[in-house]
């Protein structure tokens, strides 16, 4: 398969994580489209001993750290992918790089360490740093709502013992809405 063939099948992935690198389509794009044009022209691509699809990311990535950031430009996600892209933006980059390359690209942690051109343990130590900020930003409180108090009492209890488990606190618990002020 030539080159130019290899990309094109390689393209959507490519895309699909720059994207969420970003957190914005047109961002994750333009990203792709400068190292497409000028990493990937190279002519000594073709004889780098990696396989394509390490040395297709290994210039993304690197693309990624030698430009200005391209800003973010208006996107017209739902709220839930906005949400979800607000706390991706709050990781440190390389962290979520590595996170991301792992856990959306399925990339081991040697061929984590060959793009991010690092040591396996530095990849498997970027991935579990990334990992832990992503929990950090997502842990939360939970207000309990219910009418019916042994299920008001019943789910505190529960959101009580898993509270230890993932960072996340109950606030109380109420049987109607007028009984906290809404």
């Amino acid at each position: 398969m030539g080159l130019s063939r290899q990309i094109f099948v390689e393209l959507p992935m490519l895309r699909r994580f720059s994207r969420a690198d970003c957190g914005t389509q047109e961002v994750g794009d333009a990203y792709v489209e400068i190292c497409l044009t000028q990493r990937l022209a190279s002519p000594d691509l073709v004889q780098n001993k990696n396989s394509l699809r390490i040395v297709r990311y290994q210039a993304l990535v690197d693309a990624m750290h030698a430009i200005e950031p391209l800003g973010r430009a208006p996107d017209k996600a739902s709220p839930a992918k906005m949400a979800a892209s607000a706390h991706l933006m709050k990781m440190t980059p390389r962290h979520r790089i590595a996170f991301l390359l792992k856990s959306l690209e399925g990339f081991s942690d040697t061929k984590l360490a060959l793009i991010l051109t690092c040591s396996e343990d530095e990849a498997e130590r970027l991935v579990e740093r990334g990992s832990a900020e992503l929990a950090a930003h997502l842990q939360t409180d939970v207000l309990i709502i219910e009418d019916e108090p042994l299920i008001a009492l019943d789910s505190e209890a529960r959101h009580c013992a898993l509270r230890y488990q993932t960072g996340r606190g109950v606030v109380g618990a109420f049987g109607r809405q007028r009984d906290f002020g809404m």
